[in-house]
């Protein structure tokens, strides 16, 4: 016993199919494109002051910058049981030798996509987490560049990731793998 189809009812599979795919091709389209959002930057460096652009003098001599990776703010500044759990830096800051600044950056937190968050001023994208095992030179402008083209020397000890990100811009270095680290024989030592 067999029933003879309408075309609307031969139809109606082929149409339902057809939906579900477009719907799926749609949201996989919207959650690569928000996952990994193409990020514009724009070509090239910012231009050089000229003589006209007086800065203003500097107040300092020297400028160490020190930036503690993944470190959680509250642990710097925190007291345990009535003592400071980072005396000497606590210390510094009471003095005014220092500076305290937290800088927080969005997810993929990682060390490739935090460094260039923070150097470049820009948002970390997760396309960043697959380039943190071989990170390329960071051709856009950013912080460390700037320093260099104003003549500043700067020595930098730590991830060797840093050393991958700006070759040639430290006048002195040593950087140490970001993997398999050691905290006792190995960080400890180089501070």
């Amino acid at each position: 016993f067999r029933m003879a189809l309408t075309a609307a009812q031969r139809l109606r599979p082929i149409v339902s199919v057809t939906v579900h795919h477009a719907v799926l091709l749609l949201g996989l389209y919207l959650f690569f494109t928000g996952f990994f959002p193409s990020k514009l930057s724009l070509p090239g460096y910012a231009p050089e002051f000229s003589a006209s652009d007086a800065a203003p003098p500097a107040q300092f001599k020297r400028l160490i910058v020190m930036v503690v990776d993944a470190m959680r703010a509250d642990f710097a500044y925190r007291n345990i049981s009535g003592k400071p759990s980072m005396p000497h830096l606590q210390n510094l800051i009471k003095q005014g030798r220092a500076i305290p600044f937290s800088a927080y950056a969005h997810a993929p937190t990682v060390t490739l996509p935090r460094i260039k968050a923070i150097i470049t001023g820009g948002i970390p994208s997760f396309i960043d987490y697959v380039g943190n095992l071989n990170s390329p030179e960071l051709l856009e402008d950013n912080l460390i560049y700037q320093l260099r083209r104003a003549g500043k020397k700067m020595v930098f000890y730590g991830d060797d990731t840093w050393l991958k990100l700006f070759p040639s811009s430290f006048s002195r270095f040593d950087g140490t793998t970001s993997f398999f680290v050691s905290v006792r024989a190995n960080f400890a030592t180089r501070i």
